[in-house]
């Protein structure tokens, strides 16, 4: 049985920042496990900018801002294995992978779960109507398009106006397909203001509120579906080929329950990023992991002292500590009066306040903010 002192399962953003956070505070056996061919996570599919303004001070597309953490990684000395799924996390810190490195039993003094999240199907919702083919995931459908060339539909409607369906309706305009809409069962936008507006107003993609799909027609492909006027109960027959679904992500926290004693997390399991709750920002992802890369080695610089003894909860996982509201901005967006005024250069989405000196409240001290006004 192979030993580390900390063990990253996923190569993502956070999985990269934890493990270059954990080596480059004195841990020497670490071992970063990514289940992809390379690693970068989500960050590979995401060619739009609005990455690294926060972090680097500059904006990057996600694989620009994968690459400086993966050319951090290359340029360290711990060891690395991608194309491998940890199967398996037990109790007493062994984690069972498997992939091209075959099976392995791997005991780890700390675990760091950067799992991420997945994608919440249609099928959880009540729908009725046929399952017919041209049905993705907004996630599914920028992967296809983005990574693997695929032509998935000429028109095209969304249902749920998170971040990313806005981003990939913009997507498919830029690609000369027709969206005919963004469904959202809420009075307002689920996604961020600076998406709503450079995703969907600057393109001209409607967006309809209080509104949900019911059914859904056709047989080998979608055809069409129908759409429910949620206030009044009228519904609308939609002629379509391609459905896409935005309807919410579920944080990736299978192992560490397989883990735990029952609500009991072990002291030597650490979770963030998306594993932990879904951020709005990898920048913020990043400093978090980082954090954690740093908790988890003082754990295991602890376990090296003399007599010592970890107790069951001194662990940290952002379960445990306040986490950061996940966009202050947004939160209060729906409470906000008409005419406020906010900068959309970044997904901050910092409300902003006019004085002698120009705008200020922008977080990162510009002042020349690219103006919204709601």
């Amino acid at each position: 049985m192979l030993e580390y002192e900390i063990v990253v399962i996923g190569g993502g953003p956070a999985g990269m920042a934890a493990a270059l956070s954990a080596r480059n505070s004195g841990i020497s056996r670490v071992l970063l496990v990514e289940r992809a061919e390379v690693l970068g996570g989500i960050l590979n599919q995401c060619l739009h900018l609005g990455f690294g303004l926060t972090y680097f001070g500059e904006e990057l597309n996600g694989p620009q801002y994968a690459a400086r953490f993966i050319k951090r990684i290359e340029q360290s000395d711990f060891k690395v294995l991608t194309s491998t799924t940890a199967i398996s996390l037990q109790g007493d810190g062994k984690v069972i992978l498997s992939g091209s490195c075959g099976l392995l039993e791997i005991k780890a003094q700390a675990v760091i779960l950067a799992s991420g999240c997945r994608e919440r199907p249609i099928g959880s919702l009540p729908v009725t109507g046929t399952r017919p083919a041209g049905i993705y995931t907004a996630g599914m459908a920028q992967k296809m398009v983005n990574l693997g060339g695929y032509d998935i539909g000429s028109k095209i409607v969304i249902l749920g106006s998170g971040d990313v369906g806005m981003i990939v309706a913009r997507r498919m305009v830029l690609l000369g397909k027709e969206v005919i809409a963004v469904i959202e069962k809420e009075a307002v936008c689920g996604g961020l203001l600076r998406n709503q507006i450079q995703c969907l107003e600057h393109y001209g993609i409607p967006l309809w509120t209080r509104y949900t799909i019911s059914r859904i027609h056709g047989q080998k492909r979608i055809s069409a579906v129908t759409v429910q006027n949620l206030e009044n109960g009228r519904e609308k027959y939609i002629e379509c080929d391609t459905l896409i679904t935005s309807i919410g992500l579920i944080p990736e926290q299978e192992l560490a329950e397989e883990a735990a004693d029952g609500d009991v997390i072990p002291p030597w399991l650490f979770l963030c990023g998306n594993a932990c709750y879904v951020h709005d920002l990898v920048d913020d992802v990043t400093r978090e992991a980082e954090y954690v890369g740093r908790k988890a080695a003082e754990f295991v610089k602890t376990l090296k002292q003399p007599g010592s003894r970890m107790l069951e909860g001194d662990a940290y996982s952002a379960h445990q500590e306040q986490a950061p509201e996940e966009n202050p901005e947004k939160a209060s967006l729906s409470q906000e009066k008409p005419q406020n005024t906010f900068c959309i250069a970044c997904p901050k989405t910092c409300k902003l306040t006019y004085t002698s000196q120009g705008w200020e409240g922008a977080i990162c001290g510009r002042k020349d903010p690219v103006i919204a006004v709601r």
